[in-house]
Order: structure tokens, then C-alpha cells, then sequence
């Protein structure tokens, strides 16, 4: 940013009053992103590393944790992806509610279906510093044909004429250009201009543009009074919409005019 001096001699006096000496600079180590697969996996893998999935489902932190968790109640626990930059949250022994990322898949690693769907759900929001780090290991050890993540976004960023159905949260989807479908694009409408979104979805959506990967992202736009759990209802037609091979518990599955009210507003 350009400043107006009176006087040369300000911006010599500026340059050596703010500049910090490399002396008195913070020394910051960068966070590493920490990969670990359950017992089981690692025993199955040997000597690999990484498991080739069809279908990935990533959730971040709020409502679209508390849909995935939902969904994948019956789910194991296959593996954890943390980065070391994280606060580290009070936790049982109990695997729900999770207080780290974890993995979860519908079958066992040695059923012949192991891998087709996994689900990342993430209880804490990724620094941006580390998000890139996060993302990679996620790639290196889970390469998906597919990837779908569920975010939600306040509806004040965005501009589409004024909030719709008294304030309920509405679906909206970005998706890379090798996941354009018709389908798709015909059932739940594009996000609103600015056609972005942040954190770990921007980043996936990012890695399928450049990768050519099939990446969506849907999105529940929520105002500044909608309750986690009102969001994380809204998320209800996707069940069918995806065809995800799970129950939906009865609190989030939609009637048809609750269907219509969130994909078509």
C-alpha cells in the first residue's frame, strides 16, 4: 500500500522504526499434519500406507459434523488426521462425540466393500495455516475418485435477494469441473455470487480444480440465528439426493415439502 510523506526522510524513519531485525522475529515451526490408521488397517495394509476409496464424505466442524455423526452412528473407527497446531479438547474413552478428526467406515477392513464410502468428520476447524498440510495427507492416504463435503456458510456473505422460508438454511452447491453433473445442477441450485467458499472445502474444491478430481461441496447458508441443529437437518435430502448407504434417523429425515422448501428456494 502506497503512503503519502511530506518529506523523504519519513519513509527512511518509517523503514527503520517498524521493520523487526531478523533478531527480534518470532520463530515459528510450521504444524505437521499426523496421519495414524487403527490397528486393524495397519495390519491389513502391511507395508502401505494408503487406501484407495470410492466415495469420500468430509464433514467440517458445526452442523454438517453433527449431520455426518448422524449418519455414520454405526460406523467404525478406522483412523484419526490431526495437525499438531490443534488445541487438544477434553476426551473419554469414548469415540463419540469426537474431539479429533476421525475416519470412519461402514465396513470392516477385511469385508470385500472396504473402502467404497468413507467419512472424515472433523469437531475443530483447521488454522489456515495448516489447512493445506491437512489436505495433502488426506490425499496421500485416502485418494478418492470422489470427494463430497458438507460446510455451512453464514447467508449474509453471499448475495441471492434476501433470506428465503423465515430464516430456514438453505443447500447450495459448488462442485470442480470434473464433478459437473446435470443432475446435480438441475435438484440443488449453484451458490450465490461470490461463488466461494473457505477452509477445508475451498481447499478440497482447490485440489479437485487442479488434480482434476471430482469434488462438491454442499452448503447449508444459515442466518445468524439458526441452531446447529436446524442446519444440520437441512442437510436431510441429500441422503437420498447422494444415495448414501446409510440410515437417516427420523429427526433428520425431511417430508417432501421440507425437500422442496431446502433444494429449490
Amino acid at each position: 500500500m502506497a503512503l503519502a510523506l511530506r518529506f523523504a526522510e519519513e519513509g527512511e524513519y518509517s523503514s527503520r522504526a517498524c521493520v523487526l531485525s531478523y533478531e527480534d522475529e518470532p520463530v515459528v515451526t510450521p504444524a505437521k499434519a499426523i496421519f495414524r490408521w487403527s490397528k486393524s488397517v495397519r495390519d491389513h495394509l502391511g507395508g502401505a500406507s494408503s487406501v484407495a476409496v470410492k466415495r469420500l464424505l468430509v464433514a467440517t466442524d458445526g452442523s454438517p459434523q453433527r449431520f455426518l455423526e448422524a449418519l455414520t452412528t454405526n460406523w467404525q473407527l478406522v483412523g484419526t488426521l490431526i495437525v499438531t497446531d490443534q488445541a487438544i479438547l477434553p476426551t473419554t474413552l469414548s469415540t463419540r462425540p469426537a474431539t479429533a478428526c476421525q475416519i470412519l467406515s461402514p465396513h470392516p477392513v477385511d469385508h470385500a466393500s472396504f473402502g467404497a464410502d468413507m467419512a472424515v468428520i472433523m469437531p475443530q476447524e483447521v488454522s489456515n495455516g495448516s489447512i493445506w498440510r491437512w489436505t495433502q495427507a488426506l490425499h496421500a492416504h485416502l485418494p478418492a475418485e470422489e470427494v463430497i463435503v458438507f460446510d455451512s456458510q453464514l447467508s449474509t456473505i453471499y448475495d441471492f435477494g434476501g433470506y428465503a422460508n423465515d430464516g430456514e438454511p438453505m443447500i447450495r452447491m459448488l462442485s470442480s469441473a470434473s464433478a459437473r453433473d446435470a443432475k446435480f445442477e438441475r435438484l440443488v441450485p449453484a451458490l450465490e455470487t461470490p461463488r466461494y467458499t473457505t477452509g477445508i472445502a475451498a481447499a478440497l474444491l482447490t485440489q479437485g480444480e487442479l488434480r482434476r478430481r471430482r469434488v462438491r461441496a454442499f452448503i447449508s447458508l444459515r442466518s445468524a440465528h439458526t441452531t446447529v441443529d436446524e442446519s444440520a437437518r437441512s442437510f436431510g435430502p441429500l441422503v437420498s439426493l447422494l444415495d448414501l448407504p446409510v440410515g437417516s434417523p427420523a429427526a433428520l429425515l425431511p417430508t417432501l415439502e421440507d425437500e422442496f422448501n431446502v433444494l429449490y428456494t
